[in-house]
């Protein structure tokens, strides 16, 4: 049954094409509320992944994590003490040439013909 199961879309009618076999739908539960043969096979699931068959009170049993795999974080990369500086001189020469260029329009005699 384990080979079969392909996901969580279609998983409440797999289980109800074979006979003897329940679905039941836990919500969102945390891993300590758990016994701990369940805690055991889902830690070495991944999400979307179906647990290897385990005996319990209520029989076999098979869980499948319906859960979200966590985004993967991406690396910022930080930039070197150079770089810094270089942003900050080119952010100083830009201020200053704004200023230059203001200065000219404040002074400057425009004659049309």
């Amino acid at each position: 049954m384990r080979s079969h199961i392909g996901g969580c879309d279609k998983l409440q009618q797999l289980v109800a094409k074979m006979p003897g076999s329940v679905y039941m739908n836990l919500g969102t539960m945390n891993l300590k509320q758990l016994s701990a043969e369940m805690q055991t096979a889902l830690a070495k699931t991944q999400p979307g992944e179906p647990t290897d068959p385990f005996t319990s009170a209520a029989g076999i049993e098979i869980i499948v994590r319906c859960d979200k795999p966590v985004p993967k974080m991406s690396v910022i990369a930080i930039p070197t003490k150079d770089q810094v500086e270089q942003q900050l001189y080119e952010a100083q020469i830009e201020v200053q040439a704004r200023r230059y260029l203001r200065d000219l329009r404040r002074e400057a005699d425009v004659e049309t013909r």
